[in-house]
């Protein structure tokens, strides 16, 4: 796997270098060092994450490093870029390592704690979804945009994992969209122009 961190923020470029040195199966770059390297993943922060650094690896996966942006700032990243995951500072390191291996295998990831904090009313952006998805789908929708996993999701509400996967599966069809990033970016994006117009 091979990471490009590309983090206007130099004391965090050398923190994470140094944390993912070690790591066999990974190869880290800077914007120094990258060269002719296309990585797999590309590590950012709202400074250093620009149109042209995506155009210039189209490939790749960018992954948002939260750096303490206010909560509209993330809204806003994360509705008008196609990101593969956002991750906090505050993540461990081991939690830190997995996200970027779950990412490099094509899953999305986004730290539970950020999601919960972004969504703090969500039953008012539920009404705004269309009248087809039924009321057992906006609940799991409700617990998926409080960062509740599929397993929690499924104790929550007393079904099998396997149950909610398929929920899942046919709301993302409904909203024409294919992962859970994607649904919490719709919630958050909702929840923006819902602010706006009570503003």
């Amino acid at each position: 796997m091979k990471i490009l961190v590309s983090v206007t923020v130099r004391l965090l470029v050398e923190s994470i270098c140094e944390i993912l040195k070690d790591e066999k199966k990974i190869e880290v770059f800077t914007n120094e060092t990258i060269q002719n390297e296309n990585p797999d993943i590309v590590l950012v922060d709202l400074n250093s994450l620009t149109t042209d650094l995506k155009n210039r690896y189209p490939q790749a996966k960018f992954v948002l490093i939260d750096t303490g942006l206010r909560k509209e700032q993330l809204v806003e990243v994360l509705t008008s870029y196609s990101l593969s995951g956002l991750i906090a500072t505050y993540t461990d390191i081991p939690l830190f390592k997995k996200a970027l291996k779950v990412i490099n295998e094509g899953q999305i990831w986004i730290d539970n704690a950020l999601v919960k904090a972004l969504m703090h009313e969500p039953p008012n952006v539920i009404k705004k979804f269309p009248a087809d998805i039924s009321q057992r789908e906006r609940e799991i929708i409700q617990y998926v945009c409080q960062g509740l996993t599929n397993k929690e999701v499924a104790h929550k509400i007393g079904v099998s994992e396997q149950t909610v996967k398929t929920h899942l599966n046919r709301i993302f069809k409904k909203l024409g969209i294919s992962n859970r990033f994607q649904l919490v970016s719709i919630f958050l994006d909702r929840e923006r122009k819902e602010t706006r117009t009570a503003e």
